[in-house]
């Protein structure tokens, strides 16, 4: 093999990669987003759903 082919299949690799690692991290933090506001939303729907007891009053 000449340097040239070693190097463009080096590049190749490494775009390659780069890409695969793109779309990895953008699924980690559309993952964690969700995980997030799913948090969110049951901490509104518990907030929403709570009962006074007979010994509170007001807010």
């Amino acid at each position: 093999m000449t340097f040239y082919l070693r190097t463009r299949m080096l590049f190749a690799f490494v775009a390659i990669l780069s890409q695969f690692l793109i779309a990895l991290i953008r699924i980690v933090c559309l993952l964690v987003s969700i995980a997030y506001f799913t948090l969110a939303e049951r901490k509104v729907m518990g907030a929403i759903h709570r009962r006074r007891g007979p010994n509170t009053e007001g807010f």
